[in-house]
């Protein structure tokens, strides 16, 4: 019932549960998004699905930008309860632009895997790119970290060391928390 909520999200749904990708809904505001179902069709055309939303989200941004209008960075949820069904090229092709497209338009993707049965392995192509950026931002962090805190820390009359593990710590905390938030099973 927020109007302010409802006028920035703008949402696009694809079915990709039957021999071809499907647009379920076109791109809409949440309130007039039809919701419908979703079932297993028996096949999973993924990298299809994720090439079409691809294109569409593409078309909307120049929309945006040629009529002027401010957009938020966009977010791409996958979710798959199965493997795919196409050629292994065809679903590494789509996770390779949706690489190139978090790196240059700042397209945010969280893959989602549902059930047992869900190929993580292939949903981890599109997840990988959370793994590095994290890493690049902790070989920057972390000595920064280390050179403000150690003249600060020396200022106080009981010290402590600042010791190699808490880096550790906080990187695989952080890793874990990245894993279950974008990753997890549903």
């Amino acid at each position: 019932n927020d109007s302010n909520a409802r006028l920035m999200s703008d949402v696009c749904l694809i079915g990709c549960g039957g021999e071809h990708p499907e647009v379920i809904n076109g791109y809409s505001s949440v309130d007039k998004i039809n919701f419908v179902p979703l079932t297993a069709g028996g096949r999973t055309p993924l990298g299809a699905s994720v090439e079409l939303a691809l294109d569409l989200l593409q078309k909307r941004r120049e929309y945006y930008r040629s009529a002027g209008i401010e957009h938020y960075k966009p977010i791409m949820m996958i979710m798959s309860d199965g493997q795919p069904t196409e050629v292994e090229s065809v679903v590494y092709n789509a996770a390779q632009r949706c690489s190139d497209m978090v790196n240059t338009e700042g397209l945010k993707v969280l893959p989602i895997g549902i059930g047992d049965s869900a190929r993580l392995d292939i949903l981890d192509m599109f997840f990988s790119e959370y793994i590095i950026l994290q890493g690049v931002a902790a070989l920057v962090a972390f000595p920064l970290g280390y050179a403000c805190m150690k003249p600060w820390l020396e200022q106080y009359v009981v010290q402590t060391e600042i010791s190699w593990w808490i880096f550790v710590g906080i990187f695989l905390l952080v890793t874990l928390l990245v894993a279950l938030c974008v990753g997890w099973r549903v």
